[in-house]
C-alpha cells in the first residue's frame, strides 16, 4: 500500500532535458521524466483536505528532487529499481 502524499515511478535512464527549476539547490535544477508505478491517497493541503493527483498509473511524468536521490531507490515488484517521490515533487504529464 502506497502512503498518502508519495508516488512511485520508474525513472528514465536519461534526464529527458535541460529544463532548470529554479531553487537554490543544485540537486532541485535537474528535469526528470519516469512512468508512474503506484500512488498513494492525495496528500493534504494545508486547510485539511485531501489533493488528489490527475495521474494514473502508466501516465509518463516530469519531476525534480526536493534534495537528493539517495535513499528514494528500493526494488520494485519486478525486481527493477523504482523511486518514491512526494507529491509536491511531481512537475507535470507528458501526453
Amino acid at each position: 500500500r502506497v502512503l498518502r502524499g508519495r508516488v512511485w515511478v520508474r525513472m528514465q535512464e536519461q534526464p529527458s532535458s535541460i529544463i532548470h527549476i529554479v531553487d537554490s539547490k543544485p540537486e532541485d535544477t535537474v528535469f526528470h521524466r519516469g512512468t508512474v508505478l503506484a500512488i498513494g491517497p492525495g496528500a493534504f493541503s494545508k486547510g485539511g483536505v485531501p489533493v488528489e493527483l490527475p495521474i494514473t498509473v502508466g501516465d509518463v511524468v516530469g519531476f525534480h528532487f526536493e534534495g537528493t536521490q539517495k535513499g528514494r531507490e528500493a526494488p520494485w515488484t519486478d525486481g527493477k529499481t523504482a523511486l518514491c517521490l512526494a507529491q509536491r515533487e511531481l512537475d507535470c504529464v507528458f501526453e
